[in-house]
């Protein structure tokens, strides 16, 4: 049976375009003080956001630092929604 995947919240959305924009310019995932720092967050906060995208399927963890992965269902999004060369100028423009 195939798994439906979950619909994000606005700002899981805004999460993920983040971490793309992040891995566009800088070849690595954020770690969580990056994404903490970005939307002036606390570090917990933007733990809870990025294992409700574990949750939802969209990312996956090893664990280790900087060691969060993109699903299938994360690059579908991603596709779907023209976040490929999203920056995070674009990003800082769009607030």
């Amino acid at each position: 049976m195939k798994r439906k995947p979950c619909k994000l919240t606005k700002r899981q959305t805004e999460v993920l375009m983040f971490i793309q924009a992040y891995v566009n310019e800088n070849c690595v995932f954020p770690s969580f003080g990056d994404i903490a720092d970005h939307f002036r967050i606390c570090r917990t906060t933007a733990y809870e956001h990025v294992n409700k995208m574990i949750d939802k399927w969209y990312l996956t963890s090893s664990g280790l630092a900087r060691g969060i992965e993109y699903t299938d269902d994360a690059h579908k999004f991603i596709k779907e929604n023209g976040l490929e060369y999203l920056t995070l100028e674009n990003l800082r423009l769009k607030r």
